[in-house]
């Protein structure tokens, strides 16, 4: 399987660089190598959506969680490895378990408010902006230094702009 970057214990031992743990690695070390541990997708499970990012899916093997992967950047994290960059097509197995089509089959955490697609992101958080602009407004209706036009404490200066 093809991929960009490698994180783990193989990449560590063949770093040259004096501050180790680099996110980016300049050395070279993070490239591809041939002795790098092939990715072994086989009963390889998604078992849910992680609890972090809205594009994190948690990964099971034989009923064991074993890593993480990200839709987004299609980065897998798994067996004490960082493979990112992945390439899209060879990642498919995983993507056909979380996508049907367009429909994610894993529902977003309550408290999660980012959609499954940039749009819907946007919608949500345009929403709730304006949900809590009318709390607001609805709070300080009667304080006479409060504009419902621009929602802070202006005193009409706003308007005079």
């Amino acid at each position: 399987m093809e991929y960009k970057m490698i994180r783990g214990p193989k990449q560590e031992d063949r770093c040259i660089d004096p501050i180790k743990g680099r996110l980016y690695c300049d050395c070279g070390c993070q490239t591809p190598h041939d002795d790098d541990p092939a990715i072994n997708l086989n009963g390889i499970v998604v078992s849910g959506r992680a609890s972090h990012g809205y594009a994190d899916y948690t990964l099971a093997r034989s009923g064991q969680n074993i890593g993480e992967f990200n839709t987004q950047y299609c980065a897998l994290f798994i067996d004490g490895y960082e493979y990112l960059g992945c390439n899209r097509d060879e990642m498919r197995p995983l993507l056909d378990q979380i996508f049907d089509g367009d429909i994610n089959r894993f529902p977003r955490p309550e408290d999660n408010s980012a959609g499954d697609t940039l749009a819907e992101t946007a919608a949500t958080a345009r929403m709730s902006e304006t949900i809590a602009e009318m709390e607001q407004d609805a709070q300080y209706a009667n304080n006479p230094g409060y504009c419902t036009k621009c929602h802070s404490f202006c005193y009409g200066d706003c308007e005079a702009n």
